[in-house]
């Protein structure tokens, strides 16, 4: 006699558990989103950040101190609004107006606190502020232009190089600041240029280093920037051999009298470069009429944009007729 199926006692069994899990996950989810919502709406004390802008300053005259840019704040505020402020890593901005306060030496920012919780985003209640003084300290201000240094790491990908003059503007930046920090700058330094690799002309727009320390005003704060770059192909030239600090009155030949080297170009500068741009020379002062030892070629000067010279040949010999 044939027993009867238990299969769709499992599969109803089967459903049933499936339907208590999703539903204890549902409940679960939903009092987690209670309670989030009710942690968030409750009041919490901490502190947040707050950038400063600074509007109207004085003409002419310039802060002694650095102003701070930002201002850690102690308040109170719904989870909600602390949240933000925690997504966004700060409480957003304020500013400041450099003319309410007058001709004050200092300002407490403790007498901030209304200002601050007018701006800040979302319901909060300001209790602290730091700093705690801003000084507002003043003096005629000092103006100076000073030249732009480049602070560039740079590589070129194999048979590449350099075409010609890096150009970068502006090339000098005029600064403003008190009359004891602006006459010690010599110059500015742009921000770290790094590109490795390079094999085509780069055009960048870079920002320019500025002090964290000292309070000082940029005209500009950025360059451009344009490093031309070219293929590489070798040549050769023979140039003559100089004999310098002689030794001996009377005639040296030099044997071979010219020195052949070979170096990378440019495509671009292939053709401006010719001989009469190298400087090859030999120490007279080295001459020995007993040993007749060879003279070391010295490669004294060679012209912007070669790469890799290299000598054919290193030593010279020599004859002295009286």
């Amino acid at each position: 006699m044939a027993q009867p199926s238990d299969r769709p006692y499992r599969r109803k069994r089967l459903f049933s558990i499936r339907d208590e899990w999703k539903g204890f996950v549902f409940c679960l989810a939903l009092a987690g989103f209670l309670w989030l919502l009710t942690v968030l709406s409750e009041t919490y004390n901490s502190r947040v950040s707050v950038n400063v802008n600074y509007i109207n300053r004085p003409k002419n005259l310039v802060f002694t101190n650095q102003l701070p840019g930002t201002l850690l704040i102690r308040v109170t505020a719904t989870g909600w609004d602390l949240l933000g402020y925690y997504l966004r890593g700060r409480g957003g901005d304020v500013t400041l107006n450099l003319e309410e306060y007058g001709r004050r030496s200092f300002l407490l920012t403790n007498s901030l606190k209304n200002v601050l919780q007018a701006q800040i985003e979302g319901k909060v209640t300001v209790h602290d502020i730091y700093p705690d003084t801003i000084s507002l300290r003043r003096e005629v201000l000092f103006t100076k232009k000073v030249p732009v240094k480049l602070n560039l790491d740079i590589s070129f990908k194999d048979q590449y190089g350099i075409a010609g003059d890096i150009v970068f503007s502006p090339d000098s930046i005029e600064i403003s600041g008190s009359k004891e920090t602006i006459p010690g700058i010599q110059y500015i330094e742009s921000s770290k240029l790094t590109v490795k690799n390079l094999s085509k002309t780069l055009h960048k727009i870079i920002p320019i280093k500025k002090s964290a320390t000292q309070n000082i005003s940029y005209k500009v704060d950025r360059i451009n920037i344009t490093i031309p770059i070219d293929q590489l192909t070798e040549k050769v030239v023979e140039v003559p051999i100089a004999i310098v600090n002689p030794k001996f009155a009377g005639t040296v030949r030099l044997i071979p009298s010219t020195a052949t080297i070979s170096y990378q170009t440019t495509l671009e500068k292939y053709h401006q470069i010719d001989e009469n741009q190298f400087e090859v020379i030999v120490d007279g002062q080295k001459m020995d009429t007993v040993t007749k030892s060879p003279l070391k070629i010295q490669l004294l000067n060679y012209p912007k944009y070669i790469y890799k010279p290299r000598l054919y040949q290193e030593h010279v010999d020599y004859i002295i007729t009286r």
